[in-house]
């Protein structure tokens, strides 16, 4: 190799290493990402986000989780609430009714009508019992074309028929004050009564089976204690009913009259607070005390012109204006919902009930029962305390 040559190289390379010592201390040679770093980078990007979203999910169901908790638990307090509001309807119903004079009468009369039936059905199977056996017992084998095998129907028929008249007849005439002899009605009923046991159980009295002379013997006993029931109890409620009717027909002559009277007027004390001409009565009471003679005539006048009080007229905000205030005060729900809670909450007052139905308003209005509580309750605060006080005298009227 020539010397020029080797010149020439060694120039070139001391070109090259100057040209690398003014770059080899730049940092961008060591924080260069290499292929395979990236790619590391790259998937450490995705598994940060793959973990962020299911965070998210997670959060998410959480959340719809608890807000069907809430529902599920408002609708059951609605539900519970609702149905107490029924029972207490139903008992305040059931207390008027047993104070009310017009309703006792009615249930008396309810409870004789309905009394009355069961005995009649109690009496209609034991003539019916009765009649079938006496009609065994006394033409038990005779043909059905013979006479005898029809009319003996009639047999129980008769008694029975008797005794009905006699024990429901008397309370009867009782209850207009007509007593007929206890000894006749007495000697009647006894008759009648041990003629139809007879006329059921001799054919089995004759044999000696008085067990099944006894279980004959139950129907017409059960006809002749129906009736002695029917007797006294019809006996009782007659008197009850006419107790009861003079009450009960007071209470419904004056519930109408309590209806269509006029209700008083709510304006008649500040008329007479205003009234121009109390005020110099009032002040001529010192006067009168100085002259001894008058002075007993100057005091009922006094008393009967007293200083009218002042009458005090709070001037309640519009729902808006108190929403507003709500709002100004610290409450971070949007005005709408606050107005409509308000509104809500008053109608449900005015509708006859004791508080606000707090889960109904919250699931109307989209938004925690809690909320509802604290919004209501500093509306009421500020209702209370924060309405403003107009005074009206007497003598600043015209």
């Amino acid at each position: 190799m020539s010397t020029d040559n080797v010149v020439d190289d060694l120039a070139q390379r001391v070109t090259r290493a100057r040209a690398q010592v003014a770059h080899q201390d730049d940092p961008a040679l060591t924080a260069a990402y290499s292929p395979a770093e990236l790619d590391a980078e790259r998937d450490l990007a995705e598994s940060i986000r793959r973990l962020d979203r299911e965070q998210r999910r997670a959060e998410a169901t959480t959340a719809a989780a608890a807000a069907a908790r809430v529902r599920r638990t408002g609708d059951a307090i609605a539900a519970i609430e609702l149905r107490d509001e029924l029972a207490a309807a139903a008992a305040l119903a059931a207390h008027r009714r047993a104070a009310s004079p017009t309703a006792q009468l009615a249930d008396l009369h309810r409870y004789r009508v309905w009394a009355g039936r069961a005995l009649g059905g109690v009496v209609a199977a034991g003539m019916a019992w009765s009649a079938v056996n006496v009609q065994q017992n006394i033409a038990g084998g005779a043909p059905v074309t013979d006479p005898l095998f029809w009319f003996s129907y009639l047999i129980e028929a008769m008694i029975s028929v008797c005794l009905i008249v006699v024990m429901a007849g008397a309370p009867r005439l009782a209850g207009h004050g007509i007593t007929v002899s206890r000894r006749t009605l007495t000697a009647a009923e006894l008759a009648l009564l041990a003629l139809t046991v007879v006329l059921n159980t001799y054919p089995h009295l004759s044999d000696g089976h008085f067990y099944d002379a006894a279980v004959h013997a139950v129907a017409p006993a059960m006809i002749a204690i129906a009736l002695a029931i029917h007797h006294a109890m019809s006996t009782r409620v007659a008197a009850a009913l006419a107790n009861a009717a003079p009450a009960a027909t007071t209470h419904a002559a004056a519930a109408p009259a309590a209806a269509t009277a006029p209700a008083p007027a709510p304006a008649a004390a500040p008329a007479a607070a205003t009234s121009p001409a109390t005020a110099p009565r009032a002040t001529t009471a010192p006067a009168a005390a100085s002259a001894p003679v008058t002075a007993p005539a100057a005091a009922p006048a006094a008393t009967t012109a007293p200083t009218p009080a002042p009458v005090r007229v709070h001037a309640r905000p519009s729902v808006r204006e108190l929403a507003e205030q709500l709002i100004q005060g610290g409450i971070r729900t949007p005005i709408d919902q606050v107005t409509a809670i308000i509104a809500a909450a008053d109608a449900d007052i005015e509708a006859g009930h004791t508080r606000p139905r707090v889960t109904r308003i919250a699931t109307a209005n989209g938004v925690g029962h809690n909320t509802v509580k604290r919004i209501l309750t500093a509306a009421a605060d500020i209702r209370g305390a924060g309405a403003q006080v107009i005074t009206l005298h007497a003598a600043s009227q015209p």
